[in-house]
């Protein structure tokens, strides 16, 4: 009975390793959806001008918050309230 239960685990340690090793493959679905987006972006040119200078702005915002707290790593020891 022991030999039975070992057998059932390791032939479910071995199917999750094989699952583990598979490669990630996109669905039909999600291959789908990525090309319309594609389109939309392609076939109107003001959105792909606005999706632009939203990543450059986000950009910008990241740049500007990260210079501020490189310059500030720690809290102000005097408060002004």
């Amino acid at each position: 009975m022991e030999n039975d239960d070992q057998v059932i685990v390791d032939s479910s340690a071995s199917e999750e390793t094989s699952q583990r090793s598979r490669p990630i493959v996109p669905t039909s679905t999600e291959v789908s959806l990525v090309r319309s987006v594609e389109r939309v972006f392609v076939k109107d040119w003001r959105t792909l001008r606005y999706v632009f200078f939203g990543v450059i702005l986000v950009m910008l915002t990241f740049l500007v918050v990260f210079a501020y707290y490189l310059n500030h790593p720690f809290a102000e020891p005097r408060v002004d309230t």
